[in-house]
């Protein structure tokens, strides 16, 4: 053993214990060893009091866990980030540091990961404190209990209290600087922040304006649209009621046609009979033709037989004459009658021809008619359908207007919160 307790206890040995203090290259660490006054020395008698350290480790971190778990919010630290066993197993290695004698750059660069892990995990500087105080209460016991050498025991408490404090300015030196960074990262985040809100509010301002003059043209457009639609309507209007129009016209005129066709049905049967008339004429002229010529035979006959009589036939005989010339005027009258039926024949037969090219326009026009009136019928249902869509088109683009209204007004807003994001960005500073 290292240090005996005897009825006469004698000093320590520090000459067997080797140590190094390499830290030319940490002007700062070097001027705090110096105002702590930490020596060689005290590195020796830190590495004498070593065994005791390791042989009671597991006491000393079990004691300092006791202690961080009556504080809700360590432990809550503890289990969002780690867990006991683990952090047990850290402080082992991290304890047994502090005796092994040696201050170099790795016993600094561990401090300053401790520091860094402290910052991350959120802990606080007053619980890192008080916790290390429990430590060199431990440490203390630990003297008290396996140092016999009044001088020893006083030279190993200095010494533990100079690597205790050395350590935890490290780590609080450690822990500053970190907290300093990281609120520099935090402010030069911030200023990256606020140029990208500045610029994002900026840029969004400028396109809510844009979109805000082009919703104001679409409006004004729809607008257009909208007179457009209203006029659309009216033709619609106009022109189904003048189709409507148009189709009684039709139904008149038809109606005119039949009558048309009935007139021109009468009319060929009137021909059709003055035919006739004309026909029995020409019989009834043939009849006095044959007469005429039979009393012209007797008149002749007669005059023959008055001159036979002599004197006394004389008065037949002008009687005769007078018969005779009386049947050839007859003759001469029923052949002008006959020329002048021939030739209302003859017109009749081409009012004929002409009555049947009527009757067949008239019909042909009647087909027409209906085909047209057909026509008007599909315009009229077109008509009708043009004016329905119109209506539903005028209604549709007021809809749309009022859309682009509410729009524009929301792109006001955005235009106003683009500002006011703006204004706040720059007052982050």
């Amino acid at each position: 053993m290292i240090f005996q307790k005897q009825k006469k206890a004698t000093a320590l040995d520090l000459q067997q214990y080797t140590v190094k203090m390499d830290i030319s290259n940490h002007q700062p660490m070097l001027k705090q060893i110096e105002m702590l006054n930490l020596t060689k020395q005290d590195l020796q008698y830190l590495k004498a009091f070593k065994p005791f350290v390791e042989g009671n480790i597991n006491h000393i971190v079990d004691r300092f866990y006791d202690m961080i778990v009556t504080e809700q919010s360590l432990v809550d630290i503890i289990n969002r980030h780690s867990s006991v066993e683990k952090l047990k197993v850290t402080l082992r290695r991290h304890i047994v540091e502090m005796f092994n004698g040696n201050i170099d750059e790795d016993f600094y660069k561990r401090r300053v990961n401790i520091a860094k892990v402290h910052v991350h995990i959120g802990l606080r500087t007053q619980w890192y404190i008080c916790a290390f105080q429990d430590l060199c209460i431990s440490f203390t016991d630990l003297v008290e209990k396996h140092v016999a050498h009044p001088m020893d025991q006083f030279n190993t408490i200095r010494a533990i209290s100079k690597i205790s404090n050395f350590e935890q300015q490290l780590v609080l030196e450690s822990f500053e600087n970190t907290v300093v960074q990281l609120k520099e990262n935090v402010e030069r985040g911030k200023e990256e922040v606020e140029k990208k809100i500045v610029e994002s509010s900026e840029c969004l301002a400028a396109i809510s304006q844009e979109t805000n003059a082009s919703f104001h043209l679409l409006n004004m457009q729809s607008d257009e649209i909208k007179q457009l639609a209203k006029k659309s309507l009216h033709v619609s209007t106009l022109a189904e009621s003048q189709a409507l129009e148009g189709r009684e016209r039709l139904q008149h005129q038809s109606i005119n046609m039949n009558n048309i066709i009935h007139s021109l049905d009468h009319i060929t049967d009137n021909i059709e009979q003055l035919s006739d008339m004309s026909k029995e004429m020409e019989s009834i002229m043939n009849v006095v033709t044959n007469i005429a010529n039979q009393t012209n035979l007797l008149a002749l006959n007669a005059a023959i037989e008055a001159a036979r009589a002599g004197d006394a036939g004389k008065g037949f005989s002008v009687v005769a004459d007078e018969v005779r010339k009386l049947s050839g005027q007859t003759k001469e009258s029923v052949t002008a009658v006959a020329r002048l039926l021939q030739k209302t024949n003859e017109r009749t037969d081409k009012l004929v021809y002409s009555l049947s090219n009527i009757q067949e326009e008239v019909a042909s026009g009647e087909e027409n008619m209906v085909q047209t009136k057909g026509q008007f019928n599909k315009i009229l249902e077109a008509m009708t359908e043009a004016k329905c869509q119109n209506d539903r088109m005028e209604k549709e683009v007021q809809a749309v207007t009022e859309i682009l209204s509410e729009l524009g007004l929301s792109f006001n807003e955005v235009t106003n919160s683009a500002d006011k994001l703006a204004n706040f960005a720059q007052n982050l500073t």
